[in-house]
């Protein structure tokens, strides 16, 4: 498993920053991941919204999607 955080380029990339390798994982519009919350995980798609042009969790759109912490499992 990995974790890290989700960061967004200014175009509409999205990757996650490992926080055990420097390294950036790609993410793609409807892949699932885990999202934290308040010490647990919760499992989440991410998509991107092209009536917006922006990144959102499905079900969660009002969360904002950069700077969370997330787990994908590889």
């Amino acid at each position: 498993m990995i974790t890290g955080t989700l960061n967004k380029n200014s175009g509409s990339d999205v990757y996650i920053t490992d926080d055990q390798n420097p390294r950036q994982i790609s993410v793609r519009s409807g892949q699932y991941l885990y999202l934290s919350v308040h010490d647990c995980w919760i499992p989440v798609v991410i998509r991107f919204s092209p009536e917006i042009g922006d990144w959102v969790f499905q079900n969660l759109e009002n969360v904002n999607v950069n700077g969370q912490k997330v787990m994908i499992k590889s």
